[in-house]
């Protein structure tokens, strides 16, 4: 109700404020009875005490929705994690993970959260029961206070008999009393006498949005003496005749079109309409009192009169309704409420609205974390049989997004199979980048070999121009991926919405990072996440933020990269998103094995084991490496072999694969596996021969690789190669100086070392060691024991005591299991071991391994 027909009702604040002994405080009761200023004038009652207002929109409905729109509620009051990054990365399905998130993220608050219209997140039974589970599980500083239409799926019973919750407060505690009658009367400022008020108040029997209105009628002369009671129905009637009839036909078409708003902004609505908005919603809130206005100067329709207009729109043809419909999506998503247009076309069932917002904002409303609108919107056309291109691609997402790659790629084919125009090109485009994610750069370039850039948006020839360029940069063809990347970035200019340029700025830096241009990829990443996270775009800011955690590592950046991961994973752990703080794990995992620090590695492994790593795409990339490492630290040179061997083929960039190349090289010949060992260390001697200058053998990966080659080098008692090799570290940045210059130096001792005997290597270790390359110092410490290459010849001398030991344990008959179990590794390591054994003897399997070892007199 508007203002002029509000007054204050101290005994339902009273009230409100007794029920402060429970917990959880119920108001029911049907619409018009003042649910809504009630809670709006607790709140300004007890000002000093936080309180967040939230009411449920029709995009709130599902779980996901309740749960955003209590976080969009909080504003300043609480810094809560981002909740569409933490959809992002674990879907919609996981109600007991998502509502351990909110929990957790609203641990800090303390005070009170009243919520109005309950019953549109009420109406199903399943998410009704997770409302009540949040409400259950909060802890004891949160108050809730909670208004709604229908008790229905509430506990209400199971709330009483805990004490949470006291009797609802219900319409007969929210009717009018005789002297509130009288006062909102008076407040109205029209001349009424008491006798009509005495009527009114009959016919309203205590419900306050018919009053009101009965107000306004008896003003202008209209009485209803004859009527029993108000009803809706009557009010309908009234509505319809004293309203709609005395409107122009612009007028109402105005009318009929902001109810289908959120909130009416006038000025935007003028521009739309060339009707001022402002003189006529002015007028009508003078006449009757279902129009109000809000905090920021906005208007808003009581919900009695909101729903009167709908149906009113219901009753016309379909292609209207669709007019209606598409004007004010436009408005809604002009205000920034993409959610909030989908459902509208849901609610007036346009369908055709709905197939083409979908096709306009389905996919970014994906890359939002709005995905329970959008899997809602889609069940909606699959249970009514609607097959449609964009439902097909929209799906597919969803499917690529939970794993589900086979059913996407099915999804896929049957979208390109019957889109045309640009929806073809951007589920091309899709297909191209899902594919991309997986490194299927062949299937990426297949995906858009057919797509005409011609005539369509700019933003789809871009990505098209971007996934080119990604391609040829994956490939190592970097010639031909600069001349699509350039035209790219010419044509940034004319983008014109921010989401676009997001997620082209993403893609621009994804490319110069992959082409080695680092800071230029940083300068387009940071943008991408300034962008992204303002218009809360999670898919865009996450895959930023990888690359620019990725540019710190490639700059020697370790402190930065630790940071960046170390805050990853306390915003994980508040947010209790897994894959987030899986990945945090995983890259504070590698950085504190390649500086050695082992009692920190040993606690991020020890989290990390309470994962399944088969549910997180590349973790056994990422991590193979750091266990390689750590394995040779020990003298396992044989496991850390085992774990790289023939995983470089597939690598991109160029860097990546040739810092593979090395690793296993020295693995290899560390191991006894010379000639393998020399083979592999001549393909990388050729790869840094044909990257000769490039820029980008002075980041950090390359560095690493020309040391580690270095070292293989020396183990095959080639020092010269090893010296030119050293002699050609060069830095990019002071801080990569810091730790490559130790490294490079205690490199050159373990080379002289080799070759003459000048055991010089305890100081640059030492120094080493307290470095961010800490890690490398234990193993060149461990490289110090290799035997020369003769003595590989002979398997007593090439087995390390690691292996020994399992040998002798093998020799007893024990299982790898048991093994394991003995020494607290894990049953991998042990096979790894055995088949480094195996190799070692030349033999069949662990039964011959175990007579060699006998005949040499190995074991007994």
């Amino acid at each position: 109700m508007s203002t002029a027909t509000t007054i204050e009702r101290p005994r339902l604040t009273a009230r409100l404020t007794e029920e402060k002994q429970h917990r959880i405080t119920v108001i029911v009761a049907p619409a018009g009875y003042g649910k809504s200023t009630l809670l709006r004038e607790f709140v300004a009652a007890t000002a000093a005490q936080p309180a967040v207002l939230y009411r449920v929109r029709s995009a709130h409905r599902s779980e996901l929705g309740f749960i955003r729109g209590i976080v969009e509620s909080f504003t300043e009051l609480l810094r809560i994690p981002p909740l569409h990054e933490y959809v992002y990365a674990n879907g919609t399905h996981d109600l007991d993970g998502l509502r351990e998130w909110f929990l957790q993220a609203v641990t800090p608050f303390a005070g009170t959260i009243l919520i109005d219209d309950l019953q549109v997140a009420t109406a199903g039974a399943q998410c009704a029961k997770f409302v009540a589970s949040v409400m259950d599980e909060t802890g004891p500083q949160i108050r809730w206070i909670v208004a709604t239409r229908s008790l229905e799926n509430l506990p209400i019973a199971s709330w009483r008999s805990r004490g949470d919750a006291g009797d609802p407060i219900d319409e007969h505690d929210l009717g009018l009393t005789a002297s509130e009658s009288v006062r909102l009367a008076r407040a109205s400022g029209l001349a009424v006498s008491d006798q009509i008020i005495d009527h009114l108040a009959g016919l309203a029997r205590g419900w306050p949005a018919a009053f009101a209105f009965g107000i306004r009628l008896a003003a202008q002369g209209i009485a209803a003496a004859g009527v029993a009671t108000y009803t809706r129905t009557f009010i309908d009637d009234l509505f319809a005749e004293q309203v709609l009839c005395a409107l122009s036909l612009d007028q109402r078409d105005l009318l009929l079109d902001t109810s289908l708003l959120t909130r009416v902004e006038p000025m935007l609505v003028t521009e739309r309409y060339g009707v001022d908005a402002d003189a006529l919603l002015r007028s009508l809130r003078r006449d009757v009192s279902f129009v109000g206005i809000d905090s920021s100067g906005g208007y808003t329709y009581h919900d009695l009169f909101k729903e009167f207009l709908r149906r009113e729109i219901r009753k016309e043809p379909q292609s209207s309704i669709d007019a209606r419909v598409r004007r004010a999506t436009e408005i809604i998503i002009e205000c920034g409420e993409r959610d909030g247009a989908l459902d509208l076309c849901l609610d007036m069932e346009a369908i055709f609205p709905a197939l083409d917002l979908l096709e306009r904002i389905g996919f970014m409303l994906i890359e939002g974390g709005y995905l329970d609108v959008v899997e809602r919107a889609v069940e909606r056309f699959e249970a009514a049989g609607i097959e449609h291109p964009v439902v097909h691609a929209v799906r597919a997402t969803l499917e690529s997004l939970h794993g589900n790659y086979v059913r996407a790629e099915e999804l896929f084919a049957r979208a390109i199979a019957t889109a045309s125009g640009e929806l073809a090109t951007e589920v091309r485009i899709r297909l191209a980048t899902d594919r991309l994610n997986r490194r299927d750069t062949v299937g990426a370039s297949q995906a858009v070999s057919d797509c005409v850039a011609d005539g369509a948006r700019a933003d789809l020839r871009l990505s098209l121009l971007t996934i080119a360029a990604c391609i040829g940069a994956r490939e190592g063809d970097h010639e031909r991926a600069r001349t699509p990347l350039d035209a790219a970035i010419l044509m940034l200019a004319e983008l014109r919405e921010e989401a676009h340029v997001a997620l082209a700025h993403h893609q621009i830096a994804l490319v110069l990072y992959l082409l080695g241009s680092f800071e230029r990829a940083r300068s387009y990443a940071t943008s991408a996440v300034q962008i992204a996270e303002r218009l809360r775009i999670a898919g865009v800011a996450a895959r930023a933020r990888s690359v620019l955690s990725a540019i710190a590592g490639e700059l020697g950046n370790a402190g930065v990269q630790r940071q960046i991961n170390h805050d990853l994973r306390v915003m994980a752990r508040t947010s209790r998103d897994p894959k987030l703080l899986f990945f945090a794990l995983v890259n504070i995992f590698v950085i504190e094995i390649e500086a050695g620090h082992l009692a920190a590695a040993r606690s991020v492994e020890a989290e990390l084991h309470q994962f399944d790593p088969t549910l997180f795409g590349d973790s056994e990339e990422a991590l193979y490496p750091a266990y390689a490492l750590r394995a040779a630290w020990e003298g396992e040179f044989g496991v850390a072999y085992m774990y790289l061997r023939e995983t470089d083929a597939a690598l991109s960039p160029d860097t990546r694969r040739l810092l593979r190349q090395c690793e296993i090289a020295l693995y290899a010949v560390a191991c006894g596996e010379a000639e393998e060992g020399r083979r592999i260390a001549e393909v990388a001697v050729a790869m840094f021969e044909r990257l000769g200058d490039d820029r980008r053998m002075l980041h950090s990966r390359a560095l690493t690789a020309r040391v580690l080659l270095a070292l293989a080098k020396a183990l095959l008692d080639d020092s010269r190669s090893a010296m030119r090799l050293l002699d050609g570290v060069k830095f990019a940045t002071a801080v990569q100086r810091r730790a490559f210059d130790r490294f490079a130096q205690a490199a050159r001792a373990f080379v002289r070392a080799r070759a003459t005997g000048d055991d010089r290597v305890a100081l640059p270790l030492t120094r080493l060691r307290d470095s961010d390359l800490g890690g490398y110092a234990l193993l060149i410490e461990s490289l110090r024991d290799v035997p020369a290459l003769r003595t590989f010849a002979e398997p007593q001398s090439a087995l390390t005591p690691a292996e020994r030991a399992v040998l002798e344990r093998l020799s007893r008959g024990l299982s790898s299991k048991e093994i394991a179990a003995a020494f607290g590794k894990s049953r991998y390591t042990i096979d790894t071991q055995v088949r480094s054994i195996v190799r070692k003897f030349g033999c069949s399997g662990r039964g011959e391994a175990v007579y060699l070892a006998r005949r040499y007199g190995m074991i007994d």
